[in-house]
């Protein structure tokens, strides 16, 4: 009977001794990889006082050819979040120059684009916002929750449209070329705007509560660091030559900032970017 439990007892201590080593070494890599790779931390801050930004009038129900469309007021999905203490929210940042080779693996959820309440959201793990991250040739599911027929149109580093005439039935787009896809709607529903960043490498980031972001797991070297606000400001817009009702808004182009960084293993590099509103010229 002894020597049946020593049998049993030797295998439980074998088994905690090497979950104790994959442990250490899971920590012994987690430290290599940070003594073999650089961070970038920063924060997007406004300068001067908050823009006043009106809200976009519309109509719903735009699928309907004769009769009364209620008009509506929505907020303009563009405004800058800024709070008390002048740091923006939202703002989109990603590295430029990254040899592919030399990168990390992409580690970000799959985005979902969810057309709910007139308005977009993009999910993405447990976040709920107007932008995402897609990692290029990766596909992106679009569906819409309303009982309105919707449309998405497409536009920047993809041009596309796509119909969502039913709710909870998605369709799918994928994007092969890096950059900003601007996500508005194709239906007559204004003011509806989101934005999906698309890239090759996973050093993106969007800033937090606080105007601050990070960035880890980079290889050394030097690159451009760019920080990217959408604008809320009207370039046109177009009307339905019958019913004179507006049927597209064009808004001003997004504006973008660049700082040059030399990033050194095992080291963290800070960097600041400041908006102001005339950065948004009419």
């Amino acid at each position: 009977m002894r020597s049946r439990k020593i049998g049993l007892v030797l295998p439980l201590i074998a088994g905690f001794a090497l979950v104790a080593s994959w442990g250490q070494n899971q920590v012994a890599a987690s430290h290599a990889d940070e003594e073999a790779t650089a961070a970038l931390e920063g924060c997007v801050r406004w300068h001067g006082s908050r823009p006043n930004v009106p809200p976009i009038e519309g109509t719903l129900n735009a699928r309907v050819e004769n009769g009364l469309r209620p008009q509506v007021r929505h907020p303009n999905p563009n405004a800058p979040r800024i709070d008390s203490s002048g740091h923006v929210e939202s703002a989109l940042l990603w590295l430029s120059h990254i040899d592919a080779s030399r990168s990390k693996p992409w580690d970000l959820p799959p985005v979902r684009v969810q057309l709910s309440d007139y308005r977009f959201h993009i999910k993405q793990g447990a976040t709920d916002a107007l932008t995402g991250f897609v990692r290029v040739d990766d596909r992106v599911d679009l569906e819409s929750t309303d009982q309105a027929f919707h449309a998405v149109h497409g536009d920047g580093a993809a041009f596309f449209s796509l119909m969502l005439p039913d709710p909870n039935r998605p369709v799918s787009r994928t994007l092969t070329r890096p950059g900003i896809v601007e996500l508005s709607s194709a239906a007559g529903y204004v003011w509806m705007r989101a934005y999906l960043l698309v890239s090759e490498h996973p050093y993106v980031a969007r800033t937090d509560s606080n105007g601050r972001f990070s960035i880890r797991g980079i290889p050394p070297g030097d690159y451009d660091v760019i920080a990217w606000l959408p604008s809320w400001k009207e370039a046109g817009h177009d009307r339905d030559p019958e019913t004179a009702l507006l049927t597209r808004l064009r808004l001003r182009q997004p504006v973008e900032q660049t700082r040059h960084v030399k990033l050194s293993a095992g080291q963290a590099a800070t960097v600041e970017f400041l908006y102001r509103e005339s950065d948004f010229r009419d």
